[in-house]
């Protein structure tokens, strides 16, 4: 995607991410720069939606 300069991902695809308690919550990071607002903010929802999530009863 334009204007990302950096993409970690922490676990491996479908593997569990523990309760956002302390870092190791963490499912990866995202860096990316721009030279406004408006753009980290579409780039953000980009991100956002390539994301998916399964949440299980133990998660509630």
């Amino acid at each position: 995607m334009p204007s990302f300069e950096e993409i970690e991902v922490h676990r491996p695809i479908g593997g569990a991410v523990p309760q956002l308690m302390d870092f190791r919550g963490r499912a990866g990071h995202v860096l990316f720069t721009a030279a406004d607002r408006p753009t980290p903010d579409s780039r953000l929802a980009e991100a956002q939606s390539a994301l998916r999530f399964n949440r299980t009863l133990d998660d509630m």
